[in-house]
């Protein structure tokens, strides 16, 4: 009996080593890797590929462990459209930048798909724990982060993004939008359902005081193409 509880010691001791707390927080976007200047948005023309640098940290309290791993999902409009990863050994306050060899999509893929003017992507990160670990993430709403992809000459054009307006932003109860060359508005929550759809004439005010706190996309589409922004309902 004596043998079989030393046994039982050890083996709880093991999986309190392997007890892990890892707080993954997605910090954004960043031009390159050398500058490493935080971006909100990334400006492309027709011919370029995607291919955004994201920025993930490791805000402790303990060091994610060389078993595990972290997985990226990328995400337009709420649906997947990619997964993958293998970071590992990642110590507490670093961060490590993602860009993987081959871009997200190419030109050809995205022209194909009819992503053109302005759209968002977003990366999740979790961390994949390998068989006998049990690190975990304590903190899962910091997880995610977004970037406006403007893509073609429409979508980079000053004079075509001055005429967008959405405000209050946050908003409460009322979202103004004023967005001249724009015929149809839709609101899009996080998982790709279009909540609210109605026509536009350069100016409206929409009642959002019946949506759940959280973020949403506007999207907007008419004479000028399409173009998406995102506002927070609280």
């Amino acid at each position: 009996m004596k043998k079989l509880f030393t046994i039982l010691v050890a083996m709880c001791a093991m999986v309190a080593v392997n007890a892990q707390s890892v707080d993954l927080q997605a910090y954004g976007f960043v031009d390159n890797a050398t500058d490493q200047n935080v971006i909100d948005e990334l400006n492309l023309s027709l011919t370029d590929d995607l291919n955004p640098n994201a920025v993930v940290v490791n805000a402790g309290p303990d060091a994610l462990p060389a078993t595990d791993t972290i997985m990226i999902t990328i995400s337009y409009m709420g649906q997947p459209i990619m997964q993958m990863g293998g970071f590992s050994a990642i110590a507490v306050g670093s961060g490590i930048i993602f860009s993987g060899e081959d871009p997200i999509l190419t030109a050809d893929q995205m022209t194909e798909a009819g992503l053109e003017g302005s759209f968002e992507l977003c990366y999740t990160f979790e961390i994949h724990a390998a068989p006998g670990s049990s690190t975990t993430d304590p903190d899962m709403s910091n997880n995610q982060s977004c970037i406006t992809i403007n893509r073609g000459e429409v979508a980079i054009s000053e004079n075509v993004v001055s005429e967008v307006s959405i405000y209050p932003n946050p908003a409460t109860s009322v979202l103004n939008v004023s967005a001249a060359g724009y015929n149809q508005v839709e609101i899009i929550n996080m998982l790709g359902q279009v909540v609210y759809s109605n026509s536009i004439s350069n100016n409206a005010q929409i009642n959002v005081s019946d949506l759940n706190d959280g973020v949403y996309f506007v999207r907007l589409s008419g004479a000028n193409g399409t173009t998406t922004q995102k506002f927070i309902k609280k």
